[in-house]
């Protein structure tokens, strides 16, 4: 009870005090110690502000000057190639069948873009800009299982789950690091037709990303290409046949492309006269 009275007195005591001050000041005195405490708070608001802007300007000139670099697939920085695609501008920079040479284990390959927004990103974030795809088989010889099976599909696969990614870090470092995971859909394995998803950096290809029919519908869709783009691919100046990822229902095959160009139903998962060829998205 004493400690309440004690405060309202002072309470009291500081409002007769500020009273006497305004009006020894003319009344203003108060009024206008409130306008500067306004004026510095907006002051400072809008000092705020505008260095949010500066940062926002910083980092879209960032990414304007890396476009405004941007001279050929061919011949960009994959710095360059990733602003690209991240602008979602990727065909305005770029064609379809445009190539690049990327060094895997300092062994020269030829890859070339296949589509633009075409594979959706891992966790439902969107479209990867661009997707790219070898134009001839690897000279090493890999296999889609060491046994002649297509048990477990795509997804528990010798050559996604061991081959591939020990493939991923022989690529350049300044390309691993702008590689986009995305959701690819596979027919479960020789036993089923059902359609299973994966999130891959590299992957091969399926039946229908590749031709217009064959295989199983659901195993993603058509890149543009291959629309009117060749499959046939070559290895040491040779065509040769390559693996899909996609496994033949009611068999221990695999799909395939021909050296022919066309639709193989029925290569062995051993097999080592089919070659591996992959893709990735940046």
């Amino acid at each position: 009870m004493k400690t309440k009275i004690v405060a309202t007195s002072l309470a009291v005591i500081l409002i007769v005090t500020c009273l006497f001050t305004l009006s020894a000041c003319g009344g203003s005195g108060l009024f206008d110690f409130i306008k500067n405490m306004t004026d510095n708070t907006q002051t400072d608001d809008d000092d705020n502000d505008d260095d949010n802007d500066d940062d926002n300007d910083d980092d879209n000139d960032g990414t304007v000057d890396l476009l405004a670099q941007s001279l050929s697939f061919a011949a960009d920085s994959w710095e360059i190639i990733n602003a690209v695609s991240l602008s979602g501008q990727a065909r305005e920079y770029y064609s379809i069948g445009d190539e690049k040479e990327i060094l895997v284990a300092a062994e020269p390959y030829i890859f070339r873009i296949i589509g633009f927004g075409h594979d959706d990103l891992a966790g439902g974030t969107g479209k990867a800009g661009i997707t790219l795809d070898m134009t001839q088989c690897m000279n090493e010889i890999y296999k889609y299982n060491p046994t002649n099976t297509n048990a477990g599909g795509w997804k528990e696969c010798h050559l996604r789950n061991t081959d591939l990614p020990y493939i991923f870090k022989l690529l350049p470092k300044d390309l691993q690091p702008i590689i986009k995971t995305v959701d690819k859909k596979t027919v479960k394995d020789g036993d089923s037709s059902e359609i299973e998803a994966t999130a891959d950096k590299l992957f091969l290809l399926s039946t229908r990303e590749v031709l217009s029919s064959g295989g199983v519908v659901g195993e993603g869709s058509r890149y543009e290409f291959f629309v009117n783009g060749s499959a046939k691919k070559l290895r040491n100046g040779i065509a040769q046949s390559w693996f899909l990822r996609s496994p033949v229902v009611s068999s221990d095959s695999l799909y395939g492309i021909s050296s022919s160009g066309s639709l193989s139903t029925n290569f062995m998962a051993n097999q080592t006269n089919v070659y591996l060829s992959f893709a990735f998205c940046v």
